[in-house]
């Protein structure tokens, strides 16, 4: 009987470690609000400057948008100020494609020494975040996504 008691104690408190830690790293969907701070960043050769970089940072006097295109110098980078228009379509994109689904994706092809990688970091105003990772192994609809963030950021630079 005490044996029994043991293993049911052991068992329930395995089962409430599991409820408590593990189950909830199994949502990976986060849902999505105002965006406060953004960064994406990809490579797209082997180059010191052949990856792209875009970010956002809102602070109480406003947003800023820092764009790095493909073979700039970061000192090249474009900054500039983004009204409500611009982080209304950067929420949408990230509405729209699901992007939320991607939170805690971190895998990469080990097998691939000189290959592509993208880094992403969203945080919102509701202090929830975004955070993903690939090399050379990509999200669902990656493509897609970045196609849409390249023509968002771009357009601030080719004003």
């Amino acid at each position: 009987m005490k044996k029994f008691l043991l293993i049911l104690i052991i068992l329930g408190g395995c089962g409430y470690l599991i409820y408590t830690y593990y189950l909830p790293t199994l949502k990976k969907t986060v849902e999505i609000d105002d965006v406060t701070a953004f960064n994406f960043t990809y490579t797209t050769g082997y180059g010191a400057d052949n990856y792209v970089s875009y970010s956002v940072e809102c602070k109480s006097d406003g947003c800023v948008a820092k764009v790095k295109p493909q073979r700039t110098i970061e000192i090249n980078a474009v900054i500039v100020n983004v009204d409500d228009a611009f982080l209304g379509r950067l929420r949408k994109i990230i509405e729209d494609n699901d992007v939320g689904s991607w939170n805690g994706f971190n895998k990469s092809n080990q097998h691939v020494l000189d290959g592509n990688s993208f880094d992403l970091k969203i945080i919102m105003k509701n202090e929830k975040s975004i955070k993903a990772y690939g090399y050379m192994k990509w999200p669902d609809n990656y493509n897609k996504v970045a196609s849409e963030f390249d023509n968002l950021f771009m357009s601030l630079v080719n004003k």
